[in-house]
């Protein structure tokens, strides 16, 4: 990331140098065009008009049968064309001049002015303008040339007749130099330039890549879930601002996620204790059930000693003479049914006891899955404002790449750093989505665990309700079994009453068997609501397994984060 940000820095200096080696070159470039425009314009075309002017005044002047007797080496000739040569260049500022012979392309000086470099008798090279004043006996002016002896400028002369050419020079290296010396301003100026613009931009963009190199740092620190770090950033600028931002959503994140491990350690404890109350429910139910079962057990027995007391009370309508022994065995058979029914009673009181801690309990359970269900809500309000937040940095992050695009070229950093910014946001919103998916998934069992819970509960009211008819049916039949005994008693005491009080006891005997009937009904219905019980708990306690390992998963999802 610390090589990204650079390669901001050295893209930002490089566009920056090249904006001003560009304005420096188009500024030098104009600067020498103009330059030597004035010196082309002006200079040049001034030193060739006193060129020629000097030269039509030393031609005019010279006598050329002077100058034809220096090919002779006339020393009087000679002294004299060099004697006047010199005076004019000299009166009319001119170089020098020279009298030159041209054969066969071959130049060879025989006169010159005094004061100049050229010596007689030097060879000098052949230049077309030479023969072209040769030919045309008309002036010809070089152009600017460069020779052992300088920087010229010359006009050629040829005297009628001969092979003679009258050359004079002016003196044109100033223009060299100052064509020089221009280039070279312009050269330095352009390497100040960029200098400057080095190290203006250097000092400019230190000042701003160090603050986004912070909250780039800031930023990887949000992603790896370490929220304990401070950003400091001073000023009033955006990238101030834009820390201030970052600055807030921190905080507001370490509020959110301390608040979410708070609900989630919550949530944790509040499944472990209800998944152990499930268990002792669960518990209850089985223990509910086998002695549903024991009750079973003694209605049969009831049944059974039901239908022999019918069986015994037919004896006894058959025959009088067998009165006293059949008082004796249904004496003893009612004995035994109402120890049974005593048993019963007993166990019918005890299933009423558990059906009812088994209904505190499931209450209990059900306040416990509705106010993780409420827990679960607020998680959900939580990663709402988690959305909102996300969707106000997508909202920032938007508005910096708009204010960067107007920006245009200086606003391209700052556009990378809104980009950096949005994939923040986009990387927040998928862990948002993640938390989000996990509360939905256990808001969904903690409606399911409500549900459930209230359904167990109509079940155990209902069971409760069987349980409690059944031992009123106890009751009913120990009162029953009391009657038919207080009657054999009556019929032991008195043989002459057996006939009459042999139809009550035979009704007796019926209805009796009636209860049992209806009572071992209301017991197996208890067994199979018991059942049933058992097999709601045993979903209960599987989804609370699965609320605890959900909730266990979304702790630790928030201790990833560091406060």
């Amino acid at each position: 990331m610390l090589r990204f940000n650079r390669s901001i820095a050295a893209k930002l200096k490089l566009l920056n140098i090249a904006i001003l080696l560009a304005a420096s070159l188009l500024f030098s470039i104009s600067f020498y065009a103009v330059s030597m425009s004035i010196i082309n314009s002006y200079v040049v075309p001034l030193s060739v008009q006193s060129l020629e002017t000097g030269a039509q005044e030393l031609y005019s002047k010279l006598n050329a049968t002077q100058a034809l007797q220096t090919r002779q080496s006339g020393a009087g000739a000679v002294m004299t064309v060099e004697s006047y040569l010199q005076e004019k260049v000299s009166g009319l500022k001119l170089e020098s001049a020279y009298l030159a012979t041209v054969t066969d392309q071959e130049v060879a000086i025989v006169a010159r002015s005094t004061a100049s470099a050229y010596q007689i008798g030097d060879k000098l090279p052949f230049m077309k303008e030479m023969q072209q004043a040769i030919d045309s006996h008309e002036r010809q002016t070089t152009g600017v040339y460069k020779d052992q002896y300088g920087v010229h400028k010359t006009a050629f002369y040829s005297i009628p007749g001969s092979n003679l050419i009258v050359a004079v020079n002016t003196d044109v290296g100033f223009i060299e130099q100052k064509t020089s010396q221009i280039f070279w301003i312009c050269l330095v100026i352009t390497v100040a330039v960029i200098a400057a613009g080095w190290f203006v931009s250097t000092l400019t963009l230190r000042k701003i890549t160090r603050p986004i190199a912070e909250l780039v740092k800031h930023s990887e620190q949000i992603a790896a879930g370490d929220l304990s770090r401070e950003l400091h950033i001073r000023g009033k600028d955006e990238i101030a601002q834009l820390a201030g931002s970052f600055q807030k959503m921190t905080g507001n994140l370490k509020e959110m996620i301390g608040q979410v491990s708070i609900t989630s350690n919550a949530v944790v404890e509040g499944s472990d204790d209800l998944l152990r109350r499930v268990d002792a429910v669960s518990g209850t139910a089985r223990q509910t059930a086998h002695s549903a079962e024991e009750v079973a057990k003694g209605s049969m027995t009831i049944a059974t000693a039901a239908s022999e007391n019918a069986r015994a009370m037919e004896e006894i309508t058959q025959g009088i003479q067998h009165i006293a022994a059949s008082s004796g065995e249904v004496s003893e058979q009612i004995s035994k049914a109402a120890d049974e029914a005593v048993n019963g009673n007993t166990l019918a009181q005890n299933a009423v006891s558990q059906m009812n801690l088994v209904g505190e309990a499931a209450e209990e359970s059900l306040k416990y899955v509705k106010t993780m269900n409420k827990r679960s809500e607020a998680i959900g309000e939580v990663v709402s404002s988690i959305f909102e937040i996300t969707k106000q940095i997508q909202m920032l992050s938007l508005n910096a790449s708009i204010e960067a695009a107007r920006a245009g070229e200086h606003g391209r950093g700052f556009a990378v750093v809104a980009g950096e910014v949005r994939k923040l946001a986009e990387q927040s919103k998928t862990a948002t989505q993640q938390i989000s998916d996990y509360l939905l998934t256990l808001k969904e069992d903690s409606h399911m665990s409500v549900n459930s819970m209230s359904r167990v509960n109509t079940e155990i009211v209902a069971g409760s309700e069987l349980v409690q008819r059944a031992g009123a049916a106890f009751n009913e039949l120990m009162d029953v079994i009391q009657n038919v005994n207080m009657t054999i008693q009556a019929v032991s005491a008195a043989t002459e009453e057996v006939s009459a009080g042999s139809e009550e006891v035979s009704a007796s005997v019926e209805e009796t068997a009636n209860i049992t009937a209806r009572a071992q009904e209301m017991v197996q219905e208890i067994g199979h609501s018991a059942e049933q019980q058992l097999a709601e708990m045993d979903d209960h306690a599987r989804t609370v397994r699965k609320l605890n390992k959900e909730a266990s998963a979304l702790q630790q999802a928030v201790l990833k984060f560091k406060l």
